[in-house]
């Protein structure tokens, strides 16, 4: 159903019809046959409801209780399964350690320049007078 774009090569390599050639990892599980075997008509249809679920477009007419029972525990199921995929990343994200920054590691720690003196808000700084003293 889904394998119309691969060649005959890529199929026996994938595991298409029998067992692959090369081992696919996917999010660290490794298939010994091409996962998309596994999906059906149905779970293709259950995919784009949630891809309209998550735009929040409901897929059928009416309201949330119109809904059917499978098709909600569908979306449900793979936006639970979208939330944990976000919620690992950020972790990920947040154990990402920085790159240094150059002088980071010197002995001499950069001190923060104390503020400047500035005039509070609503008095504009003074002009210098553009007319000169007079010679006497």
């Amino acid at each position: 159903m889904f394998c119309d774009e691969c060649t005959d090569l890529q199929k026996a390599a994938r595991g298409c019809t029998s067992k692959a050639t090369q081992p696919i990892n996917l999010d660290g599980e490794i298939h010994e046959y091409c996962p998309v075997r596994d999906l059906t008509r149905l779970t293709s249809r259950y995919l784009a409801a949630y891809a309209f679920f998550s735009k929040d477009i409901l897929p059928c007419s009416g309201g949330w209780g119109l809904q059917g029972n499978k098709g909600i525990e569908a979306v449900l199921y793979l936006n639970s399964l979208q939330n944990k995929s976000d919620r690992n990343k950020s972790k990920k994200d947040k154990t990402k350690k920085p790159y240094a920054q150059p002088g980071a590691g010197s002995s001499q720690a950069s001190k923060p320049k104390p503020p400047t003196k500035s005039f509070k808000q609503g008095r504009p700084p003074p002009q210098r007078s553009s007319v000169r003293a007079k010679k006497a």
